[in-house]
């Protein structure tokens, strides 16, 4: 039951990973330009802070993918492969 637990909150978390990283994407993606050096001076800050935030989320990606190899360094894969199907998640083709 606790493997459950931890298998389901694992998939929530990287679930909510993907979201962040696709909300930053559309970010990063953005075409706006600086039409002076005021607006090049205000994106340059803007883009140094999305950094440092993209930086301190990456902790957060090494823990999911600590996290990830524990499961499968103890024996789990079958059960992750359960709980995908289960839940209806797509299953990774290294599961």
């Amino acid at each position: 039951m606790i493997l459950t637990l931890q298998l389901l909150q694992y998939f929530f978390d990287a679930s909510e990973a993907e979201a962040w990283m696709s909300e930053q994407e559309l970010y990063m993606i953005s075409e706006d330009r600086a039409r002076d050096e005021m607006g090049a001076t205000n994106m340059l800050k803007k883009h140094s802070n999305m950094e440092r935030v993209v930086e301190d989320y990456a902790d957060t990606i090494r823990q999911l993918g600590e996290r990830s190899r524990k499961f499968l360094d103890d024996g789990h894969p079958d059960r992750c492969l359960e709980l995908c199907w289960a839940e209806n998640l797509p299953v990774s083709p290294g599961l």
